[in-house]
């Protein structure tokens, strides 16, 4: 009985079955070579020799062989590619960030390995042939091959921003005057589409005002607009902006020698804010995230102690967060 033939057979030597990186590799590989071409992925260890992998290539019958070695330090993925009619390898190197996931180490490896098949090879040799053999991987479904010429790989296409919640330290300072202090902000983002997305944050903050002898709270609500791309192929690094409408709500507390009580006076007024943001995934999920920008009061409020004015909660601020963004 005569073997199937197959088109592109991949060796994987050091790759650890449960991280999912193999199965990513031959998802993205056979996706971009299509249904028609056969693809056989084995395991087989690091000390085998060119001449055994060429030999086990010849015995399957296989077109094109490649062998993929993982190593760690540094990270990156060695590629090894022969004809096993002509004996010729060629081999080339993928490095990549501590930060990358194995699932997309898989899939940038596996595209890669699909730009460096020629078309010659995407054809079985003359030979009869059975079905081939079935492995445990799920069914190809692309439809397309790649041209005969050596690429690199394609990049990886985030989806659209999801949604997602934001806790954040907030540092705010007036440069005259007061209505700074220091608190924290959360947020939550609504994806439109795109890089663009809704966004609502509710923010408190404490603070002196040292002329009044008084503390400083301010409570603020915000909705608007943030766009914010991703930057490179894999959505490692983001910067974007944000816009936002904002309510906010100043307290002061004012204790004298003759009060026995702490005295408030507080007030609302609107106001918006505009930032430039920043941001780098550290996992799947998950991102350190900053922001730096200005807050703008639309009034100034003047703080007045046995009226005689001592302070004054100016209208412009300037605002810098630094948190944690987790996506859904």
């Amino acid at each position: 009985m005569l073997l199937a033939a197959i088109s592109v057979l991949v060796i994987v030597a050091s790759a650890d079955p449960a991280d999912g990186s193999t199965q990513a590799m031959e998802q993205a590989l056979r996706g971009a070579l299509g249904r028609d071409v056969q693809v056989a992925v084995r395991s087989a260890s690091e000390a085998a020799s060119d001449e055994t992998l060429v030999a086990t290539a010849n015995k399957e019958h296989a077109a094109l062989l490649v062998v993929v070695a993982w190593s760690e330090k540094p990270r990156r993925a060695t590629l090894r590619v022969v004809k096993p009619a002509e004996g010729r390898w060629t081999d080339r190197e993928i490095r990549f960030d501590s930060a990358d996931v194995a699932t997309e180490r898989g899939r940038t490896v596996g595209f890669a390995l699909a730009s460096m098949v020629p078309e010659d090879a995407l054809a079985p040799p003359d030979r009869p042939s059975a079905p081939a053999p079935s492995t445990t991987l799920p069914a190809p479904t692309g439809t397309a091959s790649t041209p005969p010429r050596e690429a690199a790989a394609p990049p990886y296409v985030p989806a659209p921003n999801p949604l997602a919640l934001e806790a954040s330290a907030l540092a705010v300072a007036a440069p005259v005057g007061y209505g700074g202090g220091l608190g924290g902000v959360f947020a939550v983002r609504v994806p439109l589409g795109g890089a663009f997305a809704l966004r609502g944050a509710m923010s408190v903050r404490g603070g002196e005002v040292a002329p009044a002898q008084a503390t400083s709270r301010v409570l603020v609500g915000g909705a608007g607009v943030a766009w914010q791309p991703w930057l490179d192929a894999r959505r490692r690094w983001a910067l974007g902006v944000r816009f936002d409408a904002l309510v906010l709500h100043h307290d002061l507390g004012h204790l004298s020698v003759d009060d026995p009580e702490v005295a408030h006076l507080s007030r609302f007024l609107p106001g918006f804010d505009a930032a430039l943001e920043g941001g780098y995934r550290f996992a799947d999920r998950a991102a350190f995230v900053a922001a730096a920008g200005t807050e703008v009061a639309l009034g100034t409020t003047d703080v007045i102690v046995r009226e005689h004015k001592v302070a004054s909660l100016e209208p412009i601020r300037v605002l810098a967060e630094l948190g944690l963004r987790v996506s859904f």
